[in-house]
């Protein structure tokens, strides 16, 4: 899956905050008000990313209601370890190289993470991980 371009992380950052299905006049009135932009240029966004299975569309009478078909957290997961090489090593390489990058508060954030979702102490080997490794 390509990473989104402007307009479509703009659109998909609307619906996640949206709590419920909306059309394409509802998201053309937010979006199009800020960027003047077409509603049939909305309308082609919505449906291309309802093409990609990034957004769910069902029909109600004449209109579709669109909504995000994963979270947003869900969806960059998706993209980055679609990203990533097909070697383990280098996929663990990337991953430090992304967790260096970051500030410390957020690789704070990330460490208490962690351990709330590794099956033993962060760092210390488990029956699980120790065969298959850390990150697999």
């Amino acid at each position: 899956m390509p990473a989104l371009g402007e307009l479509e992380q703009r659109v998909m950052d609307l619906l996640w905050r949206t709590p419920t299905p909306v059309t394409v006049r509802q998201v053309h009135d937010v979006i199009g008000a800020e960027r003047k932009l077409a509603y049939t240029t909305v309308l082609t966004v919505l449906d291309r990313l309802a093409k990609k299975a990034i957004v769910r569309r069902t029909r109600a009478g004449r209109h579709w209601l669109y909504r995000p078909a994963s979270t947003m957290p869900d969806l960059v997961a998706t993209q980055l370890l679609q990203t990533l090489p097909d070697v383990p090593a280098d996929r663990v390489a990337c991953l430090i190289e992304l967790v260096g990058r970051l500030p410390a508060a957020e690789r704070s954030a990330l460490a208490a993470a962690l351990q709330t979702v590794l099956p033993g102490p962060l760092g210390q080997p488990t029956q699980t991980s120790a065969s298959t490794g850390p990150l697999n």
